[in-house]
């Protein structure tokens, strides 16, 4: 307060001095003015509580606050566009096996495999096929000589025109072929359609779809799920005769050739007999019956 009041007594002499120096110099006017004023702004700070001091330091950093609260769940954004596949991965481990599931519908076997089956048989003593088999050809059955030991043992299904390569007509050393004759004069179940001695027809007939062929003997039935073509008489050459032949299965509605009734001989069919007593098992065999035959396809 003290410094206060001697600078204000400052100001009231310099005042004295302004009133007094009116008729002096401007120049001294205006510096004596000057400094009334800085001491008038003197005065007002010293007058006031205290003075503005330099900013001070900055203080020690407080204590982490509480984590806020939640905010609320914003809006679902809009869907980003695919990005590109990535690599395929590694191959896994190969897994259990599976429990064994039930079994399926029987699948149907394709047509065109079907359609390429068949099977073909030769059915001795007619001319033509049963419904459901396609006709080859036909013609007469033929084969070497009764009394010949030697040429071949099987009968054939020859051709009405055969078609020949180059042929020698002279005298050599062969085999013969002769037409086929029933040898049916003790009994003859074909009657009225072939005669004992009429020469024997055939025909090569041909079943689609079929695999399988089968000559069953001493029956005339088939086995289920086959199909009969035909059924007839076990028929081959006479026991006691120097030629040996095949057996055949000959219908039992054979036909003859027409105007063949000629005794000539050739290749000679006879029907078989079972003989029992020692030989066939008597019983389901009866002794010295015909027996009989089929032919069979699946």
């Amino acid at each position: 307060m003290e410094i206060g009041v001697s600078i204000t007594t400052s100001c009231l002499c310099l005042c004295a001095v302004l009133v007094s120096a009116e008729t002096t110099n401007d120049d001294n006017v205006q510096s004596l003015r000057d400094t009334v004023t800085a001491l008038n702004a003197k005065v007002e700070i010293l007058s006031s509580d205290g003075y503005t001091g330099r900013d001070g330091r900055d203080g020690v950093e407080g204590p982490p606050g509480k984590d806020g609260r939640d905010g609320f769940k914003g809006a679902k954004g809009s869907q980003g566009i695919p990005g590109s596949q990535g690599p395929p991965g590694t191959k896994g481990h190969l897994g259990l096996q599976g429990i064994k599931g039930e079994k399926g519908d029987n699948g149907r076997a394709d047509s065109s495999l079907l359609d390429a089956l068949s099977v073909s048989y030769t059915r001795w003593g007619r001319t033509s096929c049963r419904d459901g088999a396609e006709l080859v050809y036909n013609g007469r059955a033929g084969g070497e000589y009764f009394s010949h030991p030697g040429g071949g043992a099987n009968m054939l299904c020859l051709p009405e025109e055969p078609v020949y390569n180059k042929y020698y007509t002279g005298s050599q050393s062969v085999a013969y072929m002769y037409n086929a004759e029933y040898q049916t004069h003790e009994w003859n179940p074909f009657f009225p359609r072939a005669y004992p001695d009429d020469d024997v027809p055939c025909a090569v007939c041909r079943v689609k779809r079929k695999s399988t062929i089968l000559h069953i003997p001493a029956r005339n039935v088939c086995p289920s799920g086959w199909r009969k073509e035909y059924d007839g008489y076990l028929m081959t050459e006479r026991h006691n005769h120097a030629h040996t032949r095949d057996f055949l299965c000959v219908d039992k509605d054979a036909e003859s050739v027409p105007g063949t009734r000629a005794n000539i001989n050739g290749a000679l069919l006879y029907f078989v007999d079972g003989r029992c007593g020692g030989y066939l098992k008597c019983g389901p065999y009866i002794h010295n019956a015909d027996l009989s035959c089929a032919v069979c396809t699946i």
